[in-house]
């Protein structure tokens, strides 16, 4: 089994204002909700964590543009071997209506 983790993953995350008075149990959430998809293999799920004109960046390198493109290349990845993730949320924060925050990931796999 190969690990493959990252330090400083940067994540922007939509908040309402209810979600803004804590930021630190929103981005947990929400990477409760990405491991559970991700570890489901479900890629459309994760894509649907995601607005219209997100971007995302993997550690490719590779510019990814909208929910298709993203489930289309974390497919692609669960695909090649890596087939759990874990999430370790270590600091947010709020910036006007939206959120950001910062942790650790893992990729666990034969990829």
């Amino acid at each position: 089994m190969k690990t493959y983790a990252s330090v400083a993953a940067l994540t922007a995350i939509l908040l309402t204002s209810a979600q803004a008075q804590d930021a630190s149990s929103a981005a947990t959430d929400l990477g409760k909700k990405w491991v559970a998809a991700y570890d489901a293999g479900d890629a459309s799920a994760l894509g649907a964590l995601f607005t219209p004109d997100a971007v995302f960046i993997p550690a490719s390198g590779v510019v990814l543009k909208g929910p298709d493109a993203i489930a289309k290349a974390l497919a692609g990845r669960m695909k090649a071997g890596w087939t759990k993730e874990t999430v370790n949320v270590t600091a947010s924060g709020v910036a006007g209506n939206a959120g950001w925050a910062v942790g650790d990931y893992a990729l666990i796999g034969s990829g």
